[in-house]
């Protein structure tokens, strides 16, 4: 039950009633009675109504003891969606009715196990899954609507910052969309470096969401990375923090918990298939709301295919074309971590390239962005990221300072 949501999808119809007959709501998906009533009034009216007294005229219609009034709608017309993000509200609306069908035909079955019941539970689920893969007619009226209304409003920025450098590479930041892979060997600092982005995307994004997919740490251990980086603290001392932490180490580990706790940060140690990633991701986004979202996953080698008896290129392209399908389907940025090669040691020349990636053929073809984490030739204190593909803006070579026990990463003014 999301009651927020309703009111903002009716509200956007009480501001520009043809959203309506664009993307029409059925009164089931809704909750709340009066609501049912109102969108139903909708339907009777085919969108077309002048002002809220018509509308309810049609509810009183229908219901003379209806308990919506004048002033209910007019609240509401002031409660709408922006309209960038109407369709999205639209989904997630939808997909927690059919998610609840699901749920109560699974508790009908198994309170009474019979194969009527249990055809029901199918039926539901394949309902909720062609939800999550509608079949699309090509119309354009949609994403027709979206470009009057950006020719008239100032769009948002709605990009996800992280490093300053990075940002300015990536054309202005992550957008949804964007599958950006980041390849380094063991060791390098892959997964410091996702520390350090996720810690710069709480910092510059208001309400962020995010979902850090650990699959070599358990929570307890990957918490331990964060407040490291939070506060300036060696990260062997949380190997025993009762002994190693001094007394002001420990308050600042203290605040720190307490801060990150109400940020949007959700650390995962317990998923394993790209299914149960991609359900979270949906989950999640839809749970957001409109707040911007981004996904971390660390990393692409220990995450399980649906099918284990296939080649291991095969579950691979399996893994990267369904996380790219969720990047565009959801408009969201995922940030995928990869180990490389073990090549790249044995040669003099130990700057990456795309070649270097595992199974780098699905990989390069299904991510937007392709980076490498590198120690420098010179500096063993600085590690470049070297962007070798980007759909999105430039390619080139940004170095950052590391300290490793502290699992910092600071980007480095370009001479």
């Amino acid at each position: 039950m999301n009651l927020e949501l309703e009111k903002k999808i009716i509200g956007s119809y009480l501001t520009d009633s043809h959203l309506f007959n664009l993307h029409p709501a059925s009164e089931t998906w809704f909750h709340d009675y009066k609501h049912k009533e109102i969108i139903k009034a909708m339907h009777i009216l085919k969108g077309r109504f002048s002002d809220v007294s018509e509308l309810l005229a049609a509810i009183k219609q229908e219901n003379p003891k209806t308990l919506v009034t004048e002033t209910n709608l007019e609240m509401l017309s002031f409660d709408s969606t922006y309209a960038k993000d109407f369709r999205t509200a639209m989904s997630v609306l939808e997909h927690d009715y059919l998610e609840n069908r699901v749920i109560q035909a699974t508790l009908k079955y198994n309170e009474n196990p019979t194969e009527k019941n249990k055809q029901l539970v199918k039926d539901r689920i394949r309902e909720q899954e062609e939800q999550e893969t509608p079949y699309d007619k090509g119309d354009i009226k949609p994403v027709a609507e979206e470009f009057v209304w950006e020719l008239h409003n100032e769009k948002e920025d709605d990009s996800v910052k992280t490093f300053e450098r990075l940002d300015k590479m990536l054309g202005g930041g992550m957008t949804g969309g964007m599958l950006v892979t980041i390849g380094a060997r063991p060791g390098i600092g892959k997964t410091a470096f996702g520390v350090n982005m996720a810690i710069k995307a709480l910092e510059q994004n208001e309400n962020i969401q995010i979902d850090f997919m650990t699959f070599e740490m358990t929570k307890k251990q990957m918490l331990s990375r964060f407040l490291a980086r939070l506060g300036d603290i060696n990260s062997m001392k949380f190997r025993n923090p009762h002994r190693y932490l001094k007394s002001d180490e420990k308050q600042t580990v203290e605040k720190n918990l307490n801060d990150i706790k109400l940020t949007g940060l959700r650390i995962h140690d317990k998923l394993r298939s790209i299914n149960e990633v991609s359900k979270q991701i949906r989950r999640r986004h839809y749970a957001a709301e409109g707040k911007p979202y981004i996904c971390f996953i660390d990393y692409l080698g220990l995450v399980q295919p649906t099918n284990d008896n296939q080649p291991r290129h095969v579950q691979v392209a399996e893994i990267t074309r369904e996380l790219k399908l969720l990047t565009n389907e959801l408009n969201i940025p995922v940030v995928l971590f990869s180990q490389l090669n073990r090549g790249i040691e044995g040669r003099q020349d130990k700057t990456p390239n795309l070649s270097d990636l595992r199974e780098s053929g699905a990989v390069e073809q299904d991510s937007n962005v392709v980076a490498f984490l590198y120690e420098d030739k010179e500096d063993d204190s600085i590690v470049n990221l070297g962007i070798a593909k980007n759909r999105e803006g430039m390619v080139g070579k940004i170095e950052y300072s590391f300290i490793k026990s502290k699992m910092y990463f600071e980007e480095l003014e370009k001479e």
